[in-house]
C-alpha cells in the first residue's frame, strides 16, 4: 500500500458485491486499510474508486477464483508480503446457487463456502495473533444442514444441503479455532447477517424457483432487512472493542444463532478438523510451493495505479 503502522488492517474477501461492496465502504471511512477480494478486476476497480472518493485510502484489491486452492494461497500470499499486521479477516465470499462447473478439488459450493475461508483463517491468523482485539469474522447462515459421516461426500447434493452443510462447516470450523486460539488473539465468530438479501446469491436462488416465490420476495422488501442493514452488523461484529462476545459464537442481528447439534458434537468437530487439514495442507505453506501445476494464481491490481 504501503501501510500506515498506525492504522488498522482488514481483509474483506467478496467485496465487489453483494454484501461485502458496503463492508468494506465502512470500513473505509473507519479508517482500515483495505485487502479487497473479488472474482472481477473491474468491478474491484470501481470499488477501489468509490473508497477513495468516500475518504478511504487506497486499497489492495486481489483477483482470485475460490474454485480453487491455489489462488486462495496466493491471496494469502499477496497480503503476507504487503503487511506484518491484521486487525480483520471478514469471510464474506460465497456461493450457492450459480456455479455449475466443477473445482479443482471438491464441489464448488463447499469449497467456496468452507475451504477458502478455512485455509484464508489458518494461514492469516499468524499476522493477527499479536494484535490486540483483531478479529475473523466468518459470514455463515441459519440454513445449515448437517454433514455427513464421509465428509468426501460434503459437497454432493442438492444445491440447498451442499450450501447448508458447507454453513455448518464454517460455524463448526469457527468453535474449532476459537478453542485452538483460547484467550489469545484473534477472536473468530459466524454471523447471520440476514436472510433473503438483495444479493447475487438470493437472485441465483431465485431463479430456480416458482415465479409466485420471487413475487412474494419482492412483496416482503420491507420486512426484510436490507443489505446495508447487514453490512451494518457485520462491521458492528468485527469492530466491537472491547470485545462483549465470547470468542467461537454464532450471532444473528438479533442475538445468539441457533446452529445444528452436530455443532456441540466434538468428535464431529475433530473428524471435520482433520479433514479439512488434509484438504489445504499443501496451501498452507509459501505460495511458490502451493501454486499447482497448472500455475494458478491470484492477480494483484494496485488500484492506486488506475
Amino acid at each position: 500500500m504501503p501501510l500506515d503502522d498506525d492504522a488498522p488492517v482488514a481483509l474483506v474477501t467478496g467485496a465487489s458485491g453483494g454484501l461485502g461492496q458496503p463492508i468494506a465502504l465502512r470500513l473505509a471511512k473507519d479508517g482500515y486499510r483495505l485487502f479487497l477480494h473479488g472474482r472481477d478486476a473491474l468491478r474491484l476497480a470501481a470499488l477501489s474508486a468509490e473508497v477513495r472518493a468516500a475518504g478511504g485510502a487506497s486499497p489492495h484489491v486481489i483477483r482470485a477464483d475460490f474454485r480453487d486452492l491455489g489462488e486462495v494461497a496466493a491471496l494469502c500470499e499477496e497480503v503476507e508480503r504487503a503487511t506484518g499486521r491484521l486487525d480483520l479477516v471478514i469471510n464474506n465470499a460465497g456461493t450457492g446457487f450459480e456455479l455449475a462447473a466443477g473445482t479443482k478439488g471438491l464441489a464448488p459450493t463447499f469449497q467456496v463456502n468452507y475451504l477458502a475461508p478455512y485455509l484464508i483463517m489458518h494461514r492469516l491468523r499468524r499476522l493477527m495473533s499479536g494484535v490486540e482485539g483483531s478479529a475473523i469474522v466468518n459470514v455463515a447462515s441459519v440454513g445449515q444442514a448437517d454433514l455427513p459421516k464421509d465428509l468426501e461426500e460434503a459437497g454432493r447434493g442438492p444445491d440447498a444441503m451442499v450450501y447448508g452443510r458447507s454453513k455448518l462447516a464454517l460455524i463448526m470450523a469457527t468453535r474449532s479455532l476459537a478453542a485452538l486460539v483460547g484467550e489469545r488473539a484473534p477472536a473468530v465468530y459466524a454471523v447471520h447477517p440476514g436472510s433473503m438479501l438483495d444479493t447475487n446469491l438470493t437472485h441465483s436462488l431465485l431463479k430456480r424457483m416458482p415465479r409466485w416465490v420471487g413475487f412474494c420476495w419482492r412483496a416482503s422488501r420491507r420486512l426484510r432487512p436490507t443489505v446495508d442493514m447487514a453490512a451494518d452488523f457485520v462491521v458492528a461484529v468485527a469492530a466491537e472493542k472491547p470485545r462483549m462476545r465470547p470468542s467461537g459464537t454464532f450471532w444473528t442481528r438479533k442475538g445468539p444463532g441457533r446452529v445444528r447439534p452436530q455443532a456441540a458434537d466434538a468428535i464431529a468437530r475433530d473428524r471435520l478438523e482433520a479433514f479439512s487439514r488434509d484438504a489445504v495442507a499443501p496451501f498452507l505453506d509459501r505460495i511458490s510451493e502451493a501454486v499447482d501445476s497448472s500455475g494458478a494464481h491470484a492477480t494483484l491490481i494496485e488500484a492506486s495505479s488506475r
